[in-house]
């Protein structure tokens, strides 16, 4: 199992308890397996929860989670600061709406009734969670593994996909404010971090977007990679092929010849990404006790 310095091990090191909560089988990617021996203490997986609450498609429906959830935070928070995971998967396919729920959808399209079912779950929470001794002290961070993939792409990244929100917060702590620039999932926990004020050796490759500006970010699926500069979408494929185009303008062509200096800078960025990214994993300074 990869040992990886990450938010959850930080987190430990710095006298928080720390926890998963997760819908499904711990097997399923080996995911639990790998929470272990990253940081997590507790793992909550389908096998910890009672059989009649396992009623959605991918075992415990996110409204269940979430009362879960916060159960753990009130046994847990009495104790001293407490870090929680709470992956929901209600609206991931395959789909299916619980029975027997106060929520009852407007839409009439199930993909639909999903979505507002899943921010209903989301509502719910927060004002049990207004309830609690903790949420005065607590920041919520709400993020997406990834986006909709809807009506095809005009690029081998099918950028909706890769395109995912967050939203941090904290009541009385955060004042409201939308903060445009360009930052990566690899950069949710040095922003966390440097939010929470907790000092760090960083073996991330991520950075602490609210205090520093990113030039690139990566991207990609299973077949491909890339990079944008907030501009321009370098794709680098299996087959060895790459491109670039003008993602922002939505425009198919190949601009390559057009920007080949900027191609090239990007071409780099990306394969120093990943070159560095195998040598941490290969020689462990991805591990907090290196």
């Amino acid at each position: 199992v990869p040992r990886v310095c990450g938010l959850p091990q930080i987190l430990r090191d710095n006298g928080y308890s720390t926890a998963y909560s997760m819908p499904h089988k711990g097997v399923f990617d080996g995911m639990e397996k790998f929470f272990y021996a990253n940081g997590y203490e507790r793992v909550f997986e389908e096998n910890s929860y009672p059989k009649e609450e396992l009623v959605g498609t991918y075992g415990v429906p996110d409204h269940t989670l979430f009362r879960h959830a916060i159960e753990y935070l009130n046994e847990a928070t009495a104790k001293g600061p407490t870090y929680v995971t709470v992956a929901t998967c209600s609206n991931h396919p395959p789909l299916g709406l619980s029975k027997g729920l106060d929520f009852k959808p407007k839409a009439r399209e199930l993909k639909e009734q999903m979505v507002e079912y899943a921010d209903w779950s989301i509502g719910q929470f927060m004002a049990e969670s207004a309830r609690q001794p903790w949420f005065g002290n607590t920041l919520f961070v709400f993020v997406a593994d990834h986006g909709c993939h809807l009506n095809g792409s005009t690029y081998d990244i099918p950028l909706p996909h890769v395109r995912i929100p967050i939203a941090f917060y904290a009541p009385g702590r955060l004042e409201a404010r939308l903060v445009e620039r360009q930052a990566c999932q690899i950069d949710v926990s040095p922003t966390i971090l440097g939010m929470l004020g907790i000092d760090y050796d960083n073996r991330m490759l991520g950075i602490d977007v609210l205090k520093r500006q990113r030039k690139y970010s990566v991207l990609g699926t299973w077949e491909t990679i890339g990079a944008t500069d907030g501009e321009l979408l370098y794709i680098y494929r299996k087959d060895g092929r790459s491109t670039l185009h003008r993602y922002m303008d939505g425009d198919p062509e190949d601009v390559s010849d057009r920007y080949p200096d900027r191609k090239a800078e990007l071409e780099r960025y990306v394969k120093g990404i990943v070159q560095l990214s195998y040598q941490m994993l290969q020689d462990g300074t991805t591990r907090c006790d290196k």
